[in-house]
Parts: structure tokens; C-alpha cells; sequence
């Protein structure tokens, strides 16, 4: 696997590219978003590593700026934040997966990199859902309720998608957080409760049918849409 790690730290940086060599991995260094993007310009790389808080932009920046250009490289980010809110926002902005820096221990870093980078080589098809009054198209980032276009985020979307696909059967959180989010995601029940709240809000009426069943997960109603 041939990995670019980007931290402004030399020490942390170091660390990390000694948990890659160690393992076999080819391993590229970065100390700010701007060589980074040089590197990702010059050569394609199997996965990112990428603090969050470099010198020259953050780098939920930078991933946004990596997904707008068509670079889909899978981007892991290792970062001293730890919030729910920080994660949401990192996942929205494009990242594939989010690892607090104080629980990054070198098998669970190597174990998520490397599942990050086996999914990268059979990515799933784009999906069209057509469910009750819902369009969802997951490849094209869009969806509409009727005649309304719903002005979603990425982890909206997904959710909305997964439970629109299975419209009246509820929806195991796990389900939702592997579907949405990936295998072993560091995603807990209160990121995936923050999600469904702002889709219900972005939904107007039709978020009183996004109901949560307790001890289950979440159910998507059919509704009819606004004339």
C-alpha cells in the first residue's frame, strides 16, 4: 500500500511512518496541506493520512478540495479532535473515517488504513432509489421529496438513501452506521442521532415519518408529498 501521511508534527509524523514501514508499506511524508496536494498531484496514493490542524489549512479544507477536483483517494484522518460534531463534519466534508489521535493505537491505525484501502478497490455502484415520493440518486449526491429538491449532506443523504430503500422496515443502528459511514467506523449513537436530527429538520413535514424505534434503530414512513 502506498500511503502519504500529512501532519505538521515531526514527532507524530515520524510515529505514524514507522507504524506503516513496519508493516510493508510504502510511506510518503507531508508536514502542510499545500506539499500534500503537490504529492497527490504528482502520483496517485492508495490512502491519505491527514491531520486536521496544519499550518496553512485545515484539513477538512483539504478534503473538500481533493473530492471537488475528482481525487478519490481514501483519506483516514488522525486528529487530536474528538467531538461528535468534529467526526459529522470531517465525514461530510468527504473523509472516509476519523480516528481521535489519543485512541490511535498502531494495530487499530494499520487495521482501519488497510480496510479504508480494500474497500477503495470495489466501490460501489452508483444508486438510484425511488421510494414513495423519494428520488435519491447516491451518485449524483442529489435527492428530492416531490417536486422539492432536498438540500442534503453527504452523511444525510446516505442515511436517507439506506432508509428509503428499506421504506417501512426499521433500520438497525449498526446497519445504518456501517452502510453510512463503513465498517468499523468510530461512529457512536449520539453522531448517528445528530444526522437523523438535522435530516428530519431538512425534511419539513415529512420528518415526522422518520421515526426512531427504540432499542431497534430507525424507520422511514410513507408519505405522501406536498401538491
Amino acid at each position: 500500500m502506498d500511503v502519504l501521511i500529512t501532519d505538521d508534527d515531526p514527532q507524530i509524523l515520524e510515529g505514524v511512518r514507522r507504524v506503516f514501514q513496519r508493516r510493508g508499506h510504502s510511506v510518503t511524508t507531508a508536514a502542510t496541506g499545500l506539499d500534500a496536494l503537490r504529492a497527490l498531484d504528482e502520483r496517485t496514493f492508495d490512502l491519505l493520512v491527514l491531520d486536521w490542524g496544519l499550518p496553512d489549512l485545515q484539513g477538512v479544507d483539504l478534503v473538500e478540495q481533493l473530492r471537488a477536483s475528482g481525487k478519490m483517494v481514501p483519506v483516514l484522518m488522525l486528529t487530536a479532535r474528538s467531538e461528535h460534531e468534529d467526526l459529522i463534519r470531517a465525514l461530510d466534508a468527504g473523509a472516509d473515517d476519523f480516528i481521535p489521535k489519543q485512541a490511535a493505537r498502531p494495530d487499530v491505525l494499520l487495521a482501519r488504513a488497510e480496510a479504508l484501502a480494500r474497500r477503495a478497490q470495489y466501490p460501489p455502484a452508483p444508486r438510484r432509489i425511488v421510494a414513495g415520493e423519494f428520488v435519491i440518486d447516491v451518485g449524483a449526491k442529489s435527492a428530492a421529496f416531490g417536486t422539492k429538491e432536498l438540500d442534503l449532506a453527504p452523511s444525510e443523504l446516505r442515511v436517507l438513501a439506506i432508509l428509503a430503500g428499506s421504506m417501512g422496515k426499521v433500520v438497525g443502528r449498526a446497519e445504518l452506521v456501517a452502510g453510512c459511514w463503513g465498517d468499523g467506523a468510530t461512529v457512536g449513537d449520539n453522531t448517528l442521532e445528530s444526522v437523523v436530527k438535522r435530516l428530519r429538520k431538512k425534511l419539513g413535514p415529512a420528518g415526522d415519518r422518520l421515526q426512531s424505534v427504540r432499542l431497534r434503530g430507525y424507520v422511514l414512513l410513507e408519505v405522501d408529498a406536498p401538491k
